[in-house]
């Protein structure tokens, strides 16, 4: 297959899962249902949020590994068309990444006519809960591993588009590791395209051009969601920790940002570092923020 036929390939929502798991496995994804104990499947979800449910399963060689399905909201056929789509979108962009700090894709499995994500289990589950059971934990170390994984992911022209604690886990050896590409845009050496589908966004932790619908998803809207993140992960508190995630969108749109709190740190001398980094990360004009380069970059001399 030429360079320019696979360029042409699109995936579009009237395709069916065989037709999108063959243009998927064309393009670089693995299918693994033939490796996929499917028996073992939890009958319960161990996670649920947004359009995703996660449950546990193994392999035939006994990793354990988690299952995410994709779920629409309502049994509507075209529905369940938007979401197989949405489904091979983040495959896609997923299968893009290889970093330490981007937890691997192990590949897709065809189950119940449902398509799945499969990828390592983290017993730790997501960064805000994993801090919440380990609140000595260091900090400014999960820090710097954010900012390194957002710097590779825009150095490879790829834009995450919903950066937040919930979307990033944590590995049984600490390391940080972002997840849920369900969002994410992709620059260059893309020979997979998708028609257009509407990306839901998390409130609290989205910048004010694109909750005003003058942006789509970009490197600037990563930055300042990974803002947003770190402003979490420093002080143990959501952002706008008193709002509603509906409430936060007004004063955002006007130029708000969060309340200095104090950072759960054992070296109190940066604080002031810190927050001067945070509030550059939450310009009200995207071209005045960091890139994800400078973001790393600083938090290390900060460190």
């Amino acid at each position: 297959m030429n360079g320019n036929s696979m360029i042409a390939t699109t995936i579009r929502s009237t395709m069916g899962i065989g037709e999108v798991i063959q243009h998927l496995i064309e393009h670089g994804c693995r299918d693994i249902t033939d490796k996929l104990e499917v028996s073992r499947i939890s009958h319960h979800p161990t996670a649920w949020g947004g359009f995703g449910t996660v449950y546990r399963s193994r392999l035939q060689n006994g990793t354990l590994v988690a299952c995410k399905y994709l779920r629409s909201d309502n049994t509507d056929v075209s529905d369940g068309c938007k979401t197989l789509k949405r489904t091979a979108r983040e495959v896609y962009a997923w299968s893009k990444c290889n970093h330490p700090g981007i937890l691997p894709l192990y590949g897709i499995a065809r189950i119940d006519e449902h398509l799945a994500i499969v990828s390592p289990w983290m017993k730790h589950g997501s960064l805000s809960s994993f801090l919440r059971r380990n609140s000595s934990f260091n900090r400014f170390q999960l820090c710097l591993q954010l900012a390194s994984a957002l710097e590779y992911m825009h150095s490879h022209e790829i834009v995450h588009g919903d950066i937040k604690p919930d979307n990033i886990v944590v590995s049984d050896d600490g390391t940080l590791m972002f997840t849920d590409f369900g969002n994410a845009m992709l620059g260059y050496n893309v020979t997979l395209q998708f028609t257009a589908t509407s990306s839901p966004v998390t409130l609290r932790y989205t910048a004010p051009e694109i909750l005003m619908g003058d942006s789509t998803h970009t490197k600037e809207g990563d930055v300042y969601a990974s803002g947003m993140a770190l402003f979490e992960m420093l002080t143990g508190e959501v952002p706008f920790a008193n709002k509603s995630n509906i409430a936060t969108v007004y004063p955002v749109i006007n130029g708000q940002i969060p309340d200095r709190k104090d950072f759960l740190l054992q070296n109190k001398t940066i604080g002031d570092q810190l927050w001067d980094l945070l509030t550059k990360c939450w310009a009200y004009d995207p071209k005045a923020r960091p890139s994800a380069t400078e973001l790393n970059e600083q938090l290390t001399l900060i460190g």
